[in-house]
C-alpha cells in the first residue's frame, strides 16, 4: 500500500515539473522579443528627443505590431505607419514639425520653436501639443531668429569671446554681457527694443574693437555709476582733470581719496577731480592754497596778481625776502590788508604830501576807503578823537621827509599827529604789485642805513622788531672855532662850506655843493641852483648854516634878512626857530633842514 502512494506521488510530482518547464521554455522565448521590443522603444523615444530623423534613417518613426499568427518568439513584427490605414493627421504634423532645422521653416506651419531645448515641435500659440516645452516657446520665424540670436549672445562671457556664431553680438561694456547688435549710421546698437545698453552714446563694442574701447574707456562698466573702479579709471580721470601725478592727492597716492572717489559713480567722481583743479587754478588765494599742492603738486605764488584780494602771505613773502623778520612791527598778520611804512610829514609850503582826504576813520577803515591808491596815511589823532584819524591818499609819499610824530592807538595801528601822516602799503589796490610791495619793504629795510638816528631806529623796530640805543647828543663846537667844516652828508649847526665843498649823500647817488662859481647846487637826477632860484646870489665864497637857524652867505645874503624864505616857506619854518638848525642831502636827493629835535623844517623837493 505504501508503495503504491509513493508510486502515485512520483507521478504527480513528475507532470508538475513538465508542465512549468514548458511554460517557462515557452516564456523565455516571449521575453526575448518583448525585451528586444522594450529596447527598439527607447532607442525610439531616445530619437525623438534629439529631433526629426535624417534621411535614410528611420529608426525614430518604426513602429511594432502583435501578430498572433507567428510562432512563439516571432509574434512582434515590424510596422509601417505610413502604410498603415489607421495613421491620422497629427502624426503626420509631428513628424513634419520634427524635421524642420530652420526657423524661416515655421511659416504656414503648425509648428513652433521651443527656445528652452532648441526643438521644433508641432504645437498651437500656447505651446506644444504632443510634446512638453519647460518654457520659451515662439510661432513665427521672427521670434524664432531673434530667441535663437539671443541665445547665442547669452552664452558670451566677455568681449572678446564673440567670434563664430557670436560674431552676430556687440558687447556692451556697462553691462557686462553681448547683445544681439546691428549696425546704425555707423555705430552698433541692440538689434531687439528689450535689450537696452546705458553706453554713454559709444554704443556696442565689436570684437575687433574690445581692446582699443578697454584702453580709451577704462571707466564704463558693471561698476561705473555706483564703484568701486580700477586704477586705470581713476588715474585716467586724474590726468583727464587737468591734475598732475606730481599732486599729493594723486589717485595712485592718496588712499583716503581713492575710497572716496570709489564709492561714488565714474562721472561724479571726475566732477570731484576738475573742481580740484578749478580751486587750484583759480583767483580765490584760499582754495588755492588748500589744493594746488594736492593738485599739481606745486606751491602757490601769494604775489600771483590773479588772486584778487591780495593775500597777506604776498607782504609776508616780500617781507623776509627783502631781509626783515617776522619780529618787526611793520610784519603784516592775519587778514592785514597794508603793510606800515613809516611816519611822514605831509604838509609843507601849503602841499600835502598825500593829497586826497577821505574822512576820518580807523586804520582799517581807511584802507578800505582808500582803495585804488597805492598809499594811505592817518593824522591828527589828538583832534579827530575816538580811536579814528583824518584818512589820506594818494599814490606817491615822502616828498617832505620823515617825521617821529606818530604813536600807536588803542587798535594796535600807528596814527600820526596834525600834518604828519603815518603812512601804510594799500594792498586792497589792484595796482600795488608784488614789485611795489617788495620795492616799499626795501626801503624799510634800506632806511636802517640812514643818517638820521631816528629813521634808523624806526626802520630797525619796523623791519627787525629791535630798538636802537640812542647816540649821545654831539657836544657843541668850541667857541674859538667858530668854522666848522661839513661832514659828508650833513652840515652842522654852525657849519660852513666854502667854494668847491660840497655834501654827498650815504648813497653816493646825490650831491650839494657850493660850486667854484659861488652857486650852491645839487646835482644828481635832476639839478637844482640857488641862483636860478634867488636873482641876488652871487659872488659868494661861503655860506654858512647859523647858530640862530638863518642860512647865510659870506657876502650877506641870508633868507630871514632879506625875506627870500617867503617864497619858500624858509621864514616861517626857520626864521625864529633859534638854534641847532642842520641840514643834509638824503639818499632820495632832497636836500632838507632840521630842528635840534630832528623835525624836518624845509626841503628842497628835488627827491
Amino acid at each position: 500500500m505504501n508503495y503504491l502512494l509513493l508510486l502515485i506521488y512520483s507521478s504527480i510530482l513528475l507532470c508538475i515539473y513538465i508542465i512549468i518547464y514548458n511554460i517557462f521554455r515557452k516564456k523565455e522565448g516571449y521575453e526575448n522579443v518583448q525585451d528586444q521590443y522594450l529596447l527598439n522603444q527607447e532607442k525610439y523615444y531616445e530619437g525623438r528627443l534629439s529631433g526629426p530623423a535624417l534621411p535614410g534613417q528611420n529608426s525614430v518613426d518604426e513602429f511594432y505590431k502583435f501578430d498572433a499568427s507567428k510562432p512563439d518568439g516571432q509574434q512582434l513584427v515590424m510596422a509601417d505607419p505610413i502604410q498603415n490605414p489607421t495613421t491620422n493627421n497629427v502624426d503626420l504634423k509631428v513628424k513634419q514639425c520634427k524635421q524642420i532645422t530652420s526657423c524661416s521653416e515655421l511659416d504656414g506651419t503648425d509648428c513652433g520653436y521651443c527656445f528652452y531645448n532648441n526643438k521644433f515641435y508641432y504645437g498651437d500659440n500656447n505651446g506644444p501639443l504632443t510634446d512638453v516645452c519647460p518654457g520659451g516657446w515662439v510661432k513665427t520665424k521672427e521670434a524664432c531668429q531673434e530667441r535663437r540670436e539671443r541665445a547665442i549672445c547669452d552664452k558670451v562671457t566677455n568681449c572678446h569671446d564673440m567670434t563664430g556664431d557670436a560674431s552676430i553680438c556687440g558687447w556692451c561694456e556697462a553691462s557686462n554681457k553681448a547683445f544681439v547688435s546691428t549696425n546704425v549710421n555707423g555705430k552698433l546698437e541692440p538689434k531687439y527694443s528689450q535689450d537696452k545698453c546705458a553706453d554713454e552714446g559709444y554704443g556696442l563694442i565689436a570684437q575687433s574693437d574690445c581692446t582699443k574701447f578697454a584702453q580709451e574707456h577704462p571707466c564704463i562698466g558693471p561698476n561705473e555709476n555706483t564703484g568701486p573702479h580700477t586704477q586705470q579709471c581713476l588715474s585716467a580721470l586724474w590726468k583727464k582733470s587737468g591734475c598732475s601725478t606730481k599732486g599729493t592727492n594723486a589717485t595712485g597716492s592718496l588712499v583716503g581719496s581713492k575710497a572716496y572717489w570709489n564709492g561714488m559713480s565714474w562721472q561724479n567722481a571726475f566732477n570731484d577731480m576738475k573742481a580740484w583743479f578749478a580751486d587750484a587754478t583759480g583767483s580765490n588765494w584760499n582754495l588755492a592754497k588748500s589744493h594746488q599742492q594736492g593738485c599739481l603738486g606745486t606751491t602757490p605764488n601769494p604775489c600771483n596778481p590773479k588772486y584778487s584780494p591780495r593775500p597777506v602771505e604776498c607782504a609776508q613773502q616780500a617781507f623776509t625776502s627783502a631781509g626783515c623778520t617776522t619780529k618787526g612791527t611793520s610784519y603784516p598778520i592775519g587778514n592785514a590788508t597794508s603793510v606800515y611804512m613809516g611816519c611822514y610829514n605831509d604838509m609843507k609850503g601849503g602841499v600835502r604830501d598825500l593829497p586826497t582826504s577821505l574822512g576820518n576813520f580807523t586804520q582799517a577803515e581807511c584802507a578800505e576807503k582808500a582803495k585804488g591808491y597805492n598809499y594811505f596815511g592817518l593824522q591828527y589823532y589828538e583832534g579827530v578823537g575816538g580811536g579814528k584819524g583824518q584818512c589820506w591818499a594818494g599814490n606817491t609819499y615822502g616828498k617832505q621827509g620823515g617825521s617821529t610824530n606818530c604813536k600807536k592807538l588803542g587798535d594796535g595801528k600807528m596814527y600820526g599827529a596834525g600834518d604828519v601822516n603815518a603812512i601804510y602799503l594799500n594792498m586792497n589796490t589792484k595796482a600795488v604789485t608784488s614789485d611795489i610791495i617788495k620795492a616799499g619793504v626795501t626801503q624799510i629795510k634800506d632806511n636802517m642805513s640812514n643818517s638820521d638816528y631816528n629813521t634808523r631806529a624806526a626802520a630797525a623796530e619796523m623791519c627787525l622788531g629791535t630798538q636802537l640805543v640812542a647816540p649821545p647828543k654831539p657836544s657843541p663846537p668850541p667857541k674859538h672855532c667858530p668854522i666848522i667844516p661839513p661832514v659828508r652828508d650833513t652840515l652842522p649847526p654852525g657849519g660852513t662850506m666854502k667854494r668847491g665843498d660840497s655834501l654827498t649823500s650815504l648813497n653816493g647817488k646825490y650831491t650839494a655843493n657850493l660850486q667854484g662859481d659861488g652857486n650852491f647846487c645839487i646835482r644828481g637826477v635832476t639839478s637844482w641852483c640857488l641862483n636860478s632860484v634867488y636873482k641876488d646870489y652871487y659872488n659868494v665864497e661861503s655860506i654858512t648854516m647859523q647858530g640862530d637857524g638863518n642860512f647865510c652867505t659870506n657876502t650877506g645874503f641870508c633868507f630871514c634878512q632879506y625875506g627870500y624864505g617867503k617864497q619858500a616857506g624858509w621864514a616861517k619854518q626857520v626864521c625864529g626857530q633859534g638854534g641847532g638848525n642842520y641840514a643834509i642831502i638824503l639818499n632820495d636827493g632832497n636836500f632838507v633842514i632840521y630842528n635840534k629835535d630832528d623835525q624836518a623844517l624845509w626841503a628842497s623837493g628835488t627827491n
